[in-house]
């Protein structure tokens, strides 16, 4: 016999769990565990208690942050900096979320290193400093933060700020890639799209457009959609094709809206639909993809 989901008793226990939880470690908080102070901290900031339950200190998260930041705790630091940088549940304060970041990435904390790093990159809250930046991205790729390790990669090959480096570009993508992040992925098959680094091979490319892909890597997606609707050394597939640009225009790709635009305009792969085609070359204007604009504006 098989069960019926009983949606009001998941969300009565979800209730109870959440409650108890927090009560918990509201008491620990309370007496000064820094532990509990960020774990409290973490119920604001990524929600964990969802719907079921919103405790009565929600308002404060921040303040359980800053309680176990001034305590040492290194990934409380980080989060009480992120928070000031990015001016959630506190009003924005470059200056203070750098102090906070640098009190965490110099306890080694690889996340607070990769932000600082960004930080110099951008100019954010600091002189902007590529040196600077790599620096902190090294440190925290050192320690095996894989999005360090991809930010890296992309700088080595693509000469940015730096001399290119083929070789250690590649070293670094493969590390991140190997650790499954799907930025790396991606980058690594325009590398053997290019011949950047690796011989020239675009069914290697392919593979890890399509690794990355599987992750739902919206780049990944688009270059895979373009390849399968353009024929660039594969067999035309424009079905496919819009399979693929489907699912990266629902993450708000702008080149894959504009894409499958071309593909209702065309009638390549879907049923001819001017309507439809127009809906998402707005789509891809609205985020300034300039091919979408000048055909809308030569549609007028």
């Amino acid at each position: 016999m098989e069960l019926e989901y009983d949606a009001d008793r998941e969300a009565q226990y979800h209730y109870d769990y959440f409650r108890e939880e927090y009560g918990y470690l509201y008491e620990l908080a309370s007496q000064g565990d820094s532990d509990s102070q960020y774990d409290l901290g973490l119920f604001g900031v990524v929600g964990e208690c969802g719907d079921a339950w919103v405790p009565p200190e929600w308002s404060d998260f921040i303040n359980w942050f800053r309680l176990a930041a001034e305590q040492g705790h290194m990934k409380a630091q980080y989060e009480l900096g992120e928070s000031y940088l990015r001016g959630v549940g506190i009003e924005k304060n470059l200056e203070e979320g750098i102090r906070w970041l640098c009190k965490s990435a110099e306890q080694d904390y690889d996340e607070a290193q990769f932000l600082l790093g960004e930080c110099y990159d951008k100019g954010q809250g600091v002189p902007q400093d590529h040196n600077e930046a790599i620096k902190w991205y090294t440190k925290s790729a050192d320690q095996g933060f894989a999005k360090a390790q991809c930010k890296l990669g992309d700088i080595y090959v693509n000469g940015i700020g730096v001399e290119v480096d083929y070789a250690e570009g590649i070293e670094w993508l493969q590390t991140a890639a190997e650790q499954r992040n799907s930025e790396a992925k991606y980058l690594l098959g325009e590398c053997y799209d290019k011949g950047q680094g690796v011989p020239q091979d675009h069914n290697e490319a392919i593979k890890w457009y399509k690794k990355s892909a599987g992750d739902q890597y919206k780049k990944a997606l688009c270059k895979l959609g373009r390849i399968c609707i353009e024929s660039n050394g594969v067999v035309v597939n424009y079905e496919q094709g819009v399979k693929y640009l489907q699912e990266a225009a629902r993450q708000k790709e702008a080149e894959a809206q504009f894409l499958l635009g071309q593909c209702y305009d065309k009638g390549q792969g879907v049923a001819q639909d001017h309507e439809t085609a127009i809906e998402w070359y707005k789509e891809a204007a609205d985020q300034g993809y300039k091919d979408a604009i000048n055909i809308l504006e030569q549609s007028e």
